[in-house]
C-alpha cells in the first residue's frame, strides 16, 4: 500500500488518461464520516505487468495500491505438491510446490483434508479434524508422509532469502465477511466483535445457512451486516471450496488449485 505524496503516487498522475478505467461506486457503497455521506471513486490503471488502483473520497486522493505481476504474493495459493524429503529429526518435510525453493511443512501443520473427505480415518473425529495444540502430541512425520507422496497445501508465508515458503494443509479461504475453514465444522466469531448479542446473532445466522457442516470464522467486517450479505459470502466460499475439491482430483502436480485474489479485486471487495 502506498500513500499519497509518495513517488508511486506521483507516477500515477503521469499515466495517460486514455488508459484509465473510472468506476463510480454505487449508492450502497457510501461511507458515513463525521455524520456526512461520502462517495468513493475507484480508478484502475492496468498496464502490461502492473496494475494500479487509486481510491478517491469526495475527489480527494487518499490511497494507492500497486501490484506488479513479478511481485505478486503467493500467500494463500493452494497448490498440489509432492513430498521431496521427510526429515524425522526435524519432524518436518520439504514439499516441491513449483517454486524455486521447496516449501517447509511442519508435522503439526499437516492435516490430510483430502483423505478425510474420502473416509473417516485416524485424523478425524466426529467430522472434526484433530488439532495438534496444547496437550496433544502430533504423530511422527514419517508415519503420515513419505517421499513422492502428493499433498495439497496452502502457502502460509512467503519465501524469504534462502528459505522456502512455509506451507500448511490447514486450508482457509477468506471472503468479505467470513473465512471458510473446511477442515473444521466449528463457527467462530472475531474477538474484536465484543457485543454478546451481536456475536449470538451472527453465529446463529451462519449455523443456519452453512452447508455440509463447513467451518466458518466471522470476521470483524461481519459486524452488523445483513443476513443476505452473510448468505452471499457463504455461497461464494462454498462454491470456491467445491471447486478446490474437484481440482484436487483432476489437476496435475505443481498446479495452482486456487489462487488468492489480486490486489484489484481485494480493493473492490473492501470498498464496494
Amino acid at each position: 500500500e502506498t500513500r499519497s505524496g509518495s513517488p508511486a503516487s506521483k507516477e500515477m498522475t503521469k499515466t495517460p488518461t486514455r488508459q484509465r478505467r473510472k468506476l463510480r461506486a454505487e449508492p450502497g457503497s457510501h461511507r458515513l464520516v463525521n455524520g456526512r455521506t461520502m462517495q468513493n471513486e475507484i480508478i484502475i490503471n492496468a498496464d502490461a505487468g502492473e496494475t494500479r488502483v487509486a481510491i478517491l473520497e469526495r475527489s480527494t486522493f487518499t490511497e494507492l495500491y500497486i501490484e506488479r505481476d513479478n511481485d505478486r504474493s503467493v500467500v494463500g495459493n493452494v497448490i498440489k505438491g509432492r513430498v521431496g524429503r521427510v526429515l524425522p529429526g526435524m519432524q518436518a518435510a520439504f514439499v516441491d510446490i513449483g517454486l524455486e525453493k521447496a516449501g517447509f511443512l511442519y508435522v503439526g501443520d499437516y492435516f490430510p483434508v483430502l483423505e478425510a473427505n474420502k473416509s473417516a480415518n485416524s485424523d478425524t473425529s466426529n467430522g472434526r479434524r484433530k488439532r495438534y495444540g496444547r496437550g496433544r502430541t502430533p504423530p511422527k512425520i514419517e508415519t503420515v508422509l513419505r517421499e513422492g507422496q502428493d499433498v495439497v497445501v496452502q502457502i502460509a508465508k512467503e519465501p524469504i532469502g534462502t528459505k522456502g515458503a512455509r506451507i500448511t494443509s490447514n486450508i482457509s479461504i477468506p471472503g468479505r465477511h467470513l473465512v471458510l475453514t473446511p477442515g473444521s465444522n466449528r463457527v467462530g466469531v472475531s474477538r474484536r466483535i465484543d457485543s454478546d448479542k451481536e456475536r449470538r446473532r451472527l453465529r446463529e445466522i451462519v449455523e443456519r445457512l452453512r452447508v455440509d457442516d463447513l467451518g466458518f470464522i466471522i470476521r470483524t467486517a461481519g459486524h452488523g451486516v445483513r443476513e443476505s450479505d452473510l448468505e452471499a459470502d457463504i455461497k461464494y466460499l462454498t462454491t470456491v471450496w467445491n471447486k478446490i475439491k474437484s481440482n484436487m482430483e483432476t489437476h496435475s502436480i505443481f498446479h495452482i488449485i486456487n489462487s488468492c485474489l489480486q490486489e484489484t479485486l481485494l480493493v473492490l471487495r473492501q470498498i464496494i
